[in-house]
């Protein structure tokens, strides 16, 4: 289900994308791609709220670039459902790499409004 999953992901078929990448993550549960993946593609069929566990999860387990993707799309998550005090604190967490500057600007827009 891992490669079909990624398949479907690069090629726009978010919906098949998730429902494969959920089965890869049932036999791989610590495998931070398939959970960074599926919580993507949950995010891209607009399932905001179901992105949140595997998100999560990817952030805990993958490896530190991976990890950061992950807490920029978790820090997302929360904005698209209205909580903005989740997604500044996980932004916080976003110090180096390509998304620190991008998250600091999020932040001072959150803490301004």
């Amino acid at each position: 289900p891992t490669s079909e999953g990624l398949t479907a992901y690069r090629d726009g078929d978010f919906t098949r994308a998730a429902t494969e990448l959920a089965k890869a993550a049932e036999v791989a549960p610590e495998d931070g791609l398939v959970l960074l993946y599926l919580g993507s593609a949950r995010r891209m069929t607009g399932d905001d709220a179901g992105a949140l566990e595997p998100l999560g999860r990817a952030r805990d387990v993958a490896a530190e670039s991976m990890a950061t993707e992950a807490t920029w799309q978790l820090a997302h998550a929360h904005l698209a459902l209205g909580r903005a005090d989740d997604a500044a604190a996980l932004l916080e967490t976003i110090e180096a790499g390509p998304r620190a500057a991008e998250a600091r600007a999020i932040q001072e827009t959150l803490d301004g409004r």
